[in-house]
């Protein structure tokens, strides 16, 4: 997983990727949960969702950066292969291996079920915490 933004938007570093190991069929917010647990310093660590009903969690907040309506800067999750928008959120959606996600703080996305993960019904077993 990656963090990624413009530094003259947020001027802070942007910081390291996070490499782990999970089995198949992991949804991604429980391998965000995993990366916080390894690292309870490191930017997974510090996120905060939003519940959208039978949609599931919504990224607000990454590594202390919150989104921006007034400026329109949102997190968006993409794969970085392909360099696609993930067609369902944090909830539902379940990388392939040796995907990397990036968690990117920009004003567009769109989405073109062009990416090779998939989207699991919500709700998943894992539970997200602020």
């Amino acid at each position: 997983m990656k963090i990624d933004w413009n530094v003259t938007v947020v001027n802070k570093e942007i910081p390291a990727s996070y490499v782990t190991n999970v089995p198949n069929g992991t949804v991604l917010v429980d391998i965000i949960n995993k990366a916080a647990g390894d690292d309870k310093q490191g930017p997974f660590n510090k996120y905060q969702t939003e519940y959208f009903g039978g949609l599931g969690y919504s990224i607000t907040a990454m590594n202390d950066i919150q989104q921006n309506p007034t400026t329109g800067n949102y997190w968006f999750l993409f794969d970085e292969e392909t360099g696609e928008a993930l067609p369902c959120g944090v909830s539902s959606y379940v990388p392939v291996n040796q995907s990397t996600i990036i968690f990117r703080y920009t004003t567009y996305s769109s989405h073109n079920n062009t990416v090779p993960g998939y989207c699991k019904d919500f709700p998943s077993s894992g539970q997200v915490g602020d």
